[in-house]
């Protein structure tokens, strides 16, 4: 069962997107100010066992705790003039794609490991599927690329969250470009990756197939008031794919305390991975002719496969399995 995060909404942010999104998430809207309400004294009213820091502007925020007016959470969202936020009342995560555009440079990403891995000889402007999303840093690579990048996320948090951050980057001239190439889907990637074999096959899909329920977010829905709302049936919008791209989850080990803490934010929504074999076997079975799999250097093969060849970097390895019988 999904949790229900709540929502707070600024002084300065989107009203119309902040209920909007609450519709969509079917959680709880609130306001900075029934949120962060002093009392006669000056105190915040909190429902808490923890503490209240003080920041520089003298604006109190709760940390691990949740406030007077929402259910208790140890993390909420947040709607401000950036934007969408995951916070915990200490720091705050926001997709941002413009700290990337180092990266996007021709001569940088043309050594960027997984651009290499995803490569197909003799094939431009391919076409991939990102099934485990996330904040979709790495479709931002391959769009960069030239890739048609068909996103997947199943935790509508982070769907929302990458919404935003896609919404964002389409108002920034070197970024627009690239991000008209992605496409964000919110739903479970495995039941498509099937109905996509399935269709391949020539065999009927199950009529009450979960996967019926994802709904395609366009990044520039997100600038009207519907930001949340599904727009069309994601069957629609796949073709299949030349190259399937996974990122399943996996424990963080860097050893900054800071990109811990913010990947806790997102493993409170977001367990590790349990289900890898299903996910490599829909990949399979949706006959693309590559399929790349990002793992910890030293980490095991997905689903135990063996894959074709291998590309190493220091932290992280890309697994490629190609299936030549698929071109």
């Amino acid at each position: 069962m999904k949790k229900r995060i709540p929502i707070v909404l600024k002084e300065n942010g989107d009203r119309a997107y902040a209920e909007a999104l609450a519709v969509h998430l079917k959680t709880q809207l609130s306001e900075e100010a029934d949120v962060l309400s002093p009392s006669a004294e000056g105190e915040m009213q909190i429902e808490a066992d923890e503490c209240v820091s003080s920041s520089a502007e003298g604006v109190r925020s709760v940390t691990n705790t949740q406030v007077t007016g929402i259910s208790k959470s140890p993390v909420w969202l947040s709607v401000d003039a950036d934007g969408l936020s995951l916070t915990d009342g200490d720091q705050a995560m926001r997709g941002d794609f413009t700290k990337l555009q180092k990266r996007l440079q021709y001569h940088n990403l043309t050594h960027e490991l997984l651009v290499k891995a995803t490569k197909v000889k003799g094939r431009e402007n391919l076409r991939v599927i990102d099934a485990t999303a996330g904040m979709g840093e790495d479709s931002l690579l391959l769009a960069a690329a030239g890739c048609e990048v068909t996103l997947f996320e199943q935790d509508p948090v982070i769907a929302a969250l990458l919404q935003d951050t896609m919404r964002r980057a389409l108002e920034e001239a070197a970024l627009h470009e690239i991000v008209m190439r992605m496409q964000l889907v919110e739903g479970d990637s495995i039941d498509h990756l099937r109905r996509l074999g399935e269709a391949a096959t020539g065999s009927d899909a199950p009529e009450d197939d979960a996967g019926h329920d994802c709904s395609t977010l366009t990044a520039s829905a997100a600038t009207g008031n519907d930001a949340a709302a599904a727009t069309s049936d994601a069957d629609e919008a796949l073709k299949r794919p030349d190259v399937i791209y996974l990122d399943p989850m996996f424990p963080e080990r860097q050893k900054s305390g800071l990109v811990k803490k913010k990947f806790q934010l997102i493993h409170y929504l977001e367990a590790p991975a349990e289900n890898e074999e299903a996910l490599m076997q829909a990949a399979i079975a949706a006959h693309p002719f590559k399929i790349v799999v990002k793992r910890p250097a030293k980490g095991p093969q997905l689903a135990g496969l063996k894959p074709s060849y291998s590309l190493d970097g220091k932290a992280i390895r890309y697994d490629c399995y190609v299936f030549p019988e698929n071109a």
